[in-house]
């Protein structure tokens, strides 16, 4: 292995634990919630959260991924990249949180949240502090301060859990306070930040604005049509499932069911947030030399097999892990394995997705994206009604294969990366294979034990073949 990707994996195994360890606390208020919460009231929650992802790309309009950008190259001073961009988003975040709290009763009314409009101006002030510590963490990241970076994202998981802990669980608050402890903790982590972050000198640079916003703007339209992908089905299940669609449960009550469900696929989501963290600065500091191309392409080699090898074994052991999410809320269990699937291929398409961002060409995430959110609008929209939450799974799946093909497609005529495709779609065929082998065991009529031994022994299988695959690279 080369000394470029030793250094990859090690920026990523640190991001990685931090990110894991952090996202596993975090993902232990799961059952606190699903325990303490009714579904209706996690629902809320899930609802907004939605609308919160989509608000954070407003908020940020793509300054993070140009800022490593700008900062990579010769003729940007990174120092002053970076000040100008914070002090940029600062500004903005000011006036828009400014403007949702003016506006945060109609608002609350537009949302159907017309007894809370607390609920409004909670979120702008999380939106605010988020977009801000979002640039810190960016600079930290460039910096290659990983575990500085680890600490940091650790310390708010550890506050986030413990204050829920007493707010929610103790105090039986209810979720006003889920939000309440989201703003205490991220105040915490950007003020934290500010004395590690906060350049000591730089010049701001009106005139790289225009330039920046050029270049951003593609990307604010794509992470908008991103978080369409990610979260608008929450927003459409809630509003166009039929009544009664299923017997005995509100549209609230679904929506939680299919939120607390979703969070299962977070172990594929937390090895691609991991490798985003090492990778984006990597990509861009390493384009410049003569192997970046087949440096890239081995990535690529590591990653499949990896990303699905985590999709094998949480489908092997759902049962298991589903016990994690209160018992009204594990009728949704079924959704998973597919999710798993869906969230592979979206840690493939930001893998692949380095051709336009080194090429400038960042239309072409517009573009991708807004294809696969309407994807995403259209499998929803018709079958909602029909499919009920199974058509936000197929939704999912259906929009993140398309912008993953599509993606490969077009960066290998922009920026053509020697993948080895043969491979990498026979691990995918496998892999899926095996996922659906285990989606279907449970419904065989034979013993636990037995079940047990057949999915232990899959898993073992897998990882014999991907340890073989990898002696294999090493050696290439």
């Amino acid at each position: 292995m080369s000394l470029s990707l030793k250094k990859l994996l090690s920026q990523t195994a640190i991001y990685g634990i931090s990110s894991i360890l952090g996202r596993l606390l975090n993902y232990l208020l799961v059952p606190l919630y699903t325990r303490v919460l009714a579904p209706s009231e996690y629902g809320v929650v899930t609802d907004l959260m939605a609308y919160v992802s989509f608000m954070l790309v407003l908020y940020s309009y793509g300054m993070e991924t140009t800022f490593f950008r700008f900062s990579s190259q010769r003729e940007y001073n990174p120092n002053d990249v970076y000040g100008t961009i914070l002090t940029l988003l600062s500004a903005t975040s000011i006036i828009i949180t400014v403007i949702l709290i003016i506006f945060a009763r109609p608002l609350a009314h537009l949302l159907s949240y017309s007894a809370y409009p607390q609920y409004i101006i909670y979120l702008a002030v999380i939106l605010a502090l988020d977009t801000i510590s979002a640039i810190q963490f960016a600079w930290l990241r460039k910096q290659e301060k990983a575990i500085t970076f680890a600490l940091i994202r650790l310390m708010n998981i550890f506050s986030n859990i413990i204050l829920n802990i007493y707010f929610v669980a103790y105090l039986k608050k209810g979720v006003e306070y889920i939000f309440i402890t989201n703003v205490i903790c991220s105040l915490l982590t950007t003020v934290s930040l500010l004395p590690i972050t906060l350049p000591k000198k730089f010049t701001f640079q009106h005139k790289w604005i225009k330039s920046m916003l050029i270049y951003g703007s593609p990307l604010l339209v794509s992470g908008l049509a991103g978080m369409i992908n990610e979260n608008l089905d929450r927003i459409l299940l809630k509003r166009y499932l039929p009544k009664n669609f299923y017997p005995g449960l509100t549209n609230d009550e679904v929506v939680g069911i299919y939120g607390a469900c979703y969070k299962l696929s977070i172990f594929v989501s937390l090895v691609v947030q991991a490798f985003r963290y090492g990778a984006e600065p990597f990509y861009f500091k390493k384009s410049v030399d003569n192997d970046a191309k087949q440096i890239y392409s081995k990535i690529m080699d590591y990653f499949v097999p990896a990303v699905f090898f985590i999709c094998v074994v949480v489908t092997a052991f759902l049962n298991e892990i589903g016990l994690m999410i209160g018992k009204n809320f594990r009728s949704g269990l079924h959704i998973v394995p597919i999710l798993l699937i869906a969230n592979a291929f979206l840690g493939i398409y930001y893998n692949l997705s380095v051709w336009y961002k080194l090429t400038q060409k960042t239309e072409w995430a517009l573009y991708i994206s807004l294809i696969g959110a309407g994807l995403t609008i259209l499998i929803n929209l018709v079958g909602i009604p029909v499919w009920g939450m199974m058509a936000s799974v197929y939704a999912t799946l259906a929009c993140y294969a398309v912008m993953m093909v599509l993606s490969y497609y077009w960066g290998q005529k922009f920026y053509p990366i020697p993948y080895n495709r043969n491979s990498l779609i026979f691990y995918c065929i496998f892999s899926i294979g095996m996922i659906v082998f285990l989606a279907y065991l449970p419904k065989w009529d034979c013993s636990t034990l037995i079940q047990f031994w057949i999915k232990a022994g899959t898993v073992l299988l897998y990882v014999g073949i991907f340890v073989g695959y990898n002696r294999f690279l090493m050696r290439g």
